[in-house]
């Protein structure tokens, strides 16, 4: 994982972590239930972000170390190298967040 999609996991990680101690915190002070369900709610759907992420980022870099293992094996100028490199730099500035998005849209 490249260190910038690492700091990124970490960070999101970090408001989950204060999340969780922030609704145990609420419910030491036994406040309302119905406030603690919507802090779990947002602490759910916190954690659910981290692990799309998370997907996304592995999801790509299997792409990515297929498509560059494909250009390592192949014996030279073909139709086919030029398809991969442009596929490798199509990854590279692909928007993943919107392509995510748009197939959550289509599937529910």
């Amino acid at each position: 994982m490249e260190e910038q999609a690492r700091h990124e996991l970490s960070s999101r990680l970090s408001r989950v972590e204060g999340q969780a101690r922030g609704v145990k915190k609420m419910l030491d002070e036994e406040q309302d239930e119905a406030t603690i369900l919507v802090q779990l709610l947002a602490l759910q759907q916190a954690s659910r972000a981290a692990a799309t992420f998370l997907v996304k980022i592995r999801a790509a870099d299997c792409i990515r170390e297929q498509v560059r293992a494909a250009l390592s094996a192949c014996p030279g100028e073909c139709d086919h190298c030029h398809e991969l490199e442009a596929v490798d730099q199509a990854l590279t500035e692909l928007d993943l967040d919107a392509l995510l998005q748009t197939q959550m849209k289509v599937g529910a």
